[in-house]
């Protein structure tokens, strides 16, 4: 809440200590304060009192404060107008932490995070990238791609003790392979695919645009270990109007793929269109179920990988998948 606090009348007004006091209490406080010492300097005297005997402010006095009150009354009307989720008199537009109660909007990195708020304080990180979902943006944690909280290093070489006991991962699948394939996606076959075979939804058999449909190829997966995750597809996509498909793990929101066109086969990381590119997928350890979609027909998925190593990239057909 904001509350006005008048503060002062001129240099001969008895209480000006306690005044000054009070105002220095309000402001480390977060509190709006208005001082009236302007706008009486030199008019205040008896023909203010109510009487030589009663020296409260008179109906003169009460119109004065009441007139130098109104437009700072005014500007408090217009703040609260506007939304102030974490109630430190920062409207959201202006706050640098708008659901983190901030009123001295520091900022050390400049990045436009306030630090109540920024998962790197003292590292610019204007993205707030935070790969682990472990509260430490990705520019300063340890190990950026193993959930590790407490940032342990027992070693102090920077590197986090999460990441020195992390196994890489590469897990390889054959699209031909999958659990199920819902009409009209279906197997075919070709000599330039791994292991001869991939799937796609032949020209003509329809698109579908929407988000949440049924039409999928879908895949069990068993993860040893908690981390973030990339999945690369090997693809072929002919030209801009059959470039595309849906990617789901478990029961997250679909991802839209735009897949990189071209006639010959080749790898492309799945991406959600305009929004993140690549998809980080933050997987438990156990079985996951990716789904790949139909979204654009004629888009052809030959294989996929699933991996937690952030610089592997796969050539060729990749590797066979058992």
């Amino acid at each position: 809440m904001i509350f006005p606090i008048l503060v002062g009348l001129n240099k001969n007004y008895p209480f000006m200590e306690i005044c000054k006091h009070l105002e220095e209490f309000a402001l480390s406080n977060g509190f709006q304060v208005h001082n009236l010492l302007p706008s009486f300097m030199g008019n205040y005297g008896p023909n203010l009192w109510v009487s030589s005997y009663d020296q409260h402010p008179n109906e003169k006095a009460h119109r004065i404060a009441a007139e130098s009150m109104l437009p700072f009354v005014k500007n408090l009307l217009i703040v609260h107008e506007k939304k102030d989720d974490d109630y430190d008199n920062i409207p959201n537009p202006a706050d640098n932490c708008p659901n983190t109660a901030n009123p001295r909007q520091e900022d050390n990195d400049g990045d436009e995070h306030g630090n109540a708020c920024d998962n790197c304080p003292n590292d610019y990180n204007p993205d707030q990238v935070n790969t682990d979902e472990d509260e430490q943006g990705d520019v300063c944690d340890n190990c950026y791609y193993v959930f590790n909280p407490n940032q342990h290093d027992s070693n102090g070489d920077g590197i986090g003790d999460a990441c020195a006991s992390f196994e890489l991962a590469n897990i390889w699948l054959e699209a031909e392979d999958a659990d199920t394939v819902v009409n009209p996606l279906e197997i075919t076959y070709d000599a330039n695919a791994s292991n001869g075979g991939f799937i796609y939804s032949r020209n003509g058999t329809g698109n579908e645009y929407t988000p949440g449909g049924t039409i999928m190829a879908t895949y069990k997966v068993n993860i040893s270990k908690r981390g973030a995750y990339i999945l690369w597809g090997r693809v072929q996509a002919n030209h801009g109007r059959d470039n595309s498909f849906f990617v789901q793990i478990d029961e997250n929101l679909d991802n839209m793929w735009e897949v990189e066109t071209g006639d010959q086969w080749h790898w492309d990381k799945v991406n959600d269109y305009e929004i993140l590119d690549p998809v980080t997928f933050i997987l438990t350890s156990g079985v996951h179920t990716i789904k790949v979609k139909l979204r654009e027909d004629g888009t052809k998925l030959d294989k996929l990988l699933l991996t937690n190593d952030a610089n592997f990239v796969p050539h060729g057909k990749g590797i066979f998948a058992e």
